[in-house]
């Protein structure tokens, strides 16, 4: 519009310029001069008037050439010309001209009708230059309207071409505004049909929705949502849904909510899934419901969409199924402290009978006496057998068993598991003979004890159903590598492909030769399968009837890495030479209540070379932990007074010469859970029983003793002997008991609570137990307590106060080496 207004001006100003040229009729006036110049001449020059008339024709002519003159020196249109040289020189001549003859024009007639022969002459003589002057003016003007008119021309033509791009500009405004109204029409149309389609979801839908604004008023109610709460559309919209379907204990939360997400949008439940609440039922019914709720934009402003669904019945489902399985759990439990106790209940008797038969065998009996005892022995053996069986199924069945993955070599637990049934398999003539087919096999990830069980149960029945055969155990990684499979064939009696698809299920036995040539539950193949299985593995058999059998395991390779240093099988700890020297002449503090089985382990203990002191209970087992240091405790679990945990975690507790000894469990509780609980008690390990030499050896054969100070270091039996001579015997007795009984009471007080001996005062007492251990006879201790001394006087008081257990436990031994020399088991 602003370039209109302009191009129009500019147009207007020229059409008026033009138009103001042609009004003044410059270019006439200019012509006229002459013409008004030839008239002043013609009067002058006529002869047929009066004097007077002539004179004053004269002057009338002279007065309108004048003014010609006069507007061509002054008129404004004529600026233009007058800046032409030529035509100012023109001009300046004829100023002059009628200047001149203004004296005489204006003066009496008498001189003018003197001067009109000489005016004919002027006249003459300045006409060539009016007429010069006119065609000058005609030129310029004639110059400057055509400029005019070319002004004119373009500025008609931009203001042309402006009007044309504004009538295009307003084609594609009209264009646009009608798309837009095409476009918005055809949008009000689809938000029309959107919100009908979403009328008839709202209120259709299965779930209850409900929609409230910012101020939490409802403002949308489907009918679900009416079957659901029990309100009508028209009662609850309009209506704060705090006050209606939100139960009470959660409507304060649930406006706290609503300001915090309006202050700070910062959402707890709008946008964060399904929830499970609560909702209220008009008829105040509290009951479970699952929602979400998200956000959008409606007409005055954000709104909050919740949709809702009462699960009244999925939750009682839940607590159903839930109740169903604690009581399935509880069930399991059950029958797996069934199991357990059962277990315990067995074995408890067994160990007796199985020690006992182990310690009757090994003294001289006569021919019937020891065919005898080799059948009680085998029984047993079975018995126990039958206990294992049942007890690893019960453990498997239920998941308890750990997976372990640990390094180990597969062919040299093999290989060390036939050179045990090598024995058996010479009974019945066998050849047992190990195959490696893989020469690169290398460690393994896994559980090496649960594999000498596969290979124990399949080697097993491969020797008791082979006769004069042969049993061939191999070896073999797959092609990929990711499978190592170990085969064990015999050249036995077979079995049919009938029993084969039933042969790893549970109290499975086959045919009645069969079963006559060999007894069982029936449990082994079915554990050896779920062992298998534990360990992600697959198991299978080929048979043939009369020509033998293969059982085939397939286990993932998992290679161990070299980083993975393998624990060491205890039977790879220590070679026989240093299991003998570290077995042999423990002290062994026995806690069992059983007395059979008290004496049973004695007796076996005694056997391997050992010294037992015996404890009833646990309190009595704590008490004589206490008083002395010990290689190795072995307490029973379950006894009266105290049960062997809570003997455990006393001795562990106190500051007594044996809270770090190894204490192993000796029970019959072999479950996995007890185990961890007798771990977590502070237990090294447990022996379950009943209890074997062999087993015995092979769990002590584990323990390193730490005996810093020989019996014959602790006493100078020389000095000993010298006192007692000096002094008597009776007196000598008498000293060692006070000295006994002095050190005693020091080295009770002398626990890390104990401040009162603190400095000096400790020091002092100390030193007076050292100059009386060297009296006495006890160098060891002497040196322990120089040392505490001595640490003591360069103020190193963290550094004394481990000593002094130094000399807690240096103390212990030297008072039972001492009671044992002079025989004052009197003296505490």
């Amino acid at each position: 519009m602003v370039g209109i207004y302009v191009l129009s001006s500019d147009a207007r100003r020229e059409i008026n310029a033009l138009a103001t040229a042609n009004g003044d009729s410059t270019q006439w006036s200019l012509a006229q001069s002459e013409v008004e110049l030839l008239a002043l001449l013609s009067e002058a020059q006529r002869t047929d008037l009066p004097e007077e008339e002539k004179l004053r024709n004269v002057r009338r002519r002279f007065d309108i050439y004048y003014s010609r003159v006069n507007t061509m020196r002054e008129s404004q249109a004529l600026a233009g010309l007058r800046t032409e040289q030529a035509a100012v020189d023109n001009l300046d001549a004829m100023s002059v001209f009628v200047d001149d003859l203004v004296p005489f024009i204006d003066g009496p007639d008498d001189a003018l009708a003197a001067m009109l022969p000489e005016l004919v002459t002027r006249i003459e003589a300045v006409r060539p230059l009016a007429r010069a002057t006119s065609i000058l003016g005609i030129e310029h003007f004639a110059e400057l309207s055509g400029e005019q008119r070319e002004n004119v021309a373009n500025a008609l033509t931009r203001l042309g071409i402006l009007v044309f791009v504004l009538v295009a500009a307003l084609f594609v405004v009209v264009f646009a505004l009608m798309r837009s109204m095409c476009r918005a029409d055809r949008d009000a149309a689809e938000k029309l049909m959107t919100q009908r389609r979403m009328g008839v979801i709202v209120q259709t839908s299965l779930d209850a929705i409900v929609v409230v604004n910012l101020d939490g008023k409802v403002i949308e109610f489907n009918e679900a949502a009416e079957e659901v709460f029990g309100y009508t559309r028209d009662e609850i919209v309009g209506t704060k849904m705090s006050d209606s379907i939100v139960p009470p204990k959660y409507r304060e939360g649930h406006e706290a909510g609503m300001a915090r997400y309006i202050r700070s949008k910062e959402a707890h439940v709008v946008g964060k899934g399904r929830i499970q609440l609560e909702g209220m039922h008009k008829s105040g019914r509290i009951f479970p419901v699952e929602f979400s709720v998200s956000s959008a934009e409606g007409p005055e402003g954000e709104i909050f969409v919740s949709y809702m669904r009462d699960i009244s019945e999925q939750v009682a489902k839940e607590e159903e199924l839930v109740r169903a399985r604690d009581e399935a759990v509880a069930g399991e439990r059950a029958k797996a402290d069934l199991v357990a106790v059962m277990s315990h209940e067995m074995r408890t008797p067994l160990n007796g009978i199985v020690g006992a038969l182990e310690l009757l065998r090994s003294t001289d009996l006569d021919k019937t006496q020891s065919s005898m005892a080799d059948v009680m022995g085998t029984s047993s053996d079975m018995l126990l057998q039958h206990v294992n069986d049942v007890l690893d199924m019960s453990r498997l069945e239920a998941g308890a068993e750990e997976k372990i993955q640990r390094p180990y070599d597969p062919v040299a637990v093999t290989h060390e598991l036939l050179e045990s049934l090598q024995v058996a398999a010479e009974k019945s003539k066998n050849k047992l003979e190990l195959k490696v087919l893989d020469p690169q096999f290398d460690r393994v990830m896994g559980d090496a004890t649960k594999l000498r069980q596969i290979l124990t149960n399949l080697v097993g029945n491969a020797i008791k159903f082979t006769k004069h055969g042969k049993i061939d155990v191999e070896i073999e990684r797959d092609a990929d590598g990711s499978f190592w499979e170990l085969r064990v064939s015999d050249e036995g009696v077979g079995i049919s492909e009938e029993d084969q698809r039933r042969i790893f299920d549970d109290f499975v036995t086959l045919d009645p030769s069969y079963t006559r040539a060999q007894q069982g539950t029936g449990l082994g193949l079915g554990i050896v399968r779920r062992l298998v299985e534990h360990l992600d593995g697959e198991i299978g058999v080929e048979s043939t009837l009369g020509e033998g059998t293969v059982f085939w395991v397939r286990l993932p390779t998992n290679l161990a890495m070299d980083s993975q240093t393998a624990p060491k099988a205890k039977s790879e700890t220590h070679n026989a030479d240093e299991q003998s020297e570290i077995a042999d002449g423990m002290n062994i503090l026995l806690v069992e209540d059983n007395a059979i089985n008290r004496i049973v382990a004695d007796a076996m203990l005694k056997k391997m070379g050992h010294t037992i002191i015996e404890a009833h209970n646990g309190v009595e087992g704590v008490e004589i932990a206490s008083r002395r240091r010990f290689d190795v405790v072995l307490m029973d679990v379950s006894m009266p007074v105290m049960d062997g945990v809570e003997a455990t975690k006393r001795i562990r507790a106190g500051a007594g010469p044996n809270a770090d000894t190894p204490i192993f469990a000796v029970t019959a509780h072999a479950m996995p859970a007890d185990i961890e609980r007798f771990v977590a008690a502070g237990m090294n390990d447990v022996l379950v029983k009943p209890l074997s030499i062999a087993r015995l050896n092979e769990l002590l054969n584990g323990v390193t003793v730490d005996r810093p100070v020989q019996g014959d270091d602790l006493l100078d039996h020389e000095l000993i002997g010298d006192l007692a001579d000096a002094v008597g015997s009776e007196k000598h007795h008498a000293l060692v008991g006070e000295f006994i009984a002095e050190v005693d009471d020091a080295t009770g007080r002398f626990g890390p609570e104990d401040h009162h001996l603190q400095g000096d005062a400790l020091r002092s007492e100390i030193h007076r137990l050292a100059g009386s251990a060297s009296v006495i006879g006890a160098p060891a201790l002497r040196d322990r307590l120089h040392h505490v001394e001595s640490l003591l006087v360069a103020e190193e008081l963290a550094d004394a106060t481990d000593a002094l257990k130094d000399v807690t436990e240096i103390w212990s031994v030297t008072k039972d080496a001492l009671r044992d020399m002079l025989d004052l088991d009197g003296v505490s």
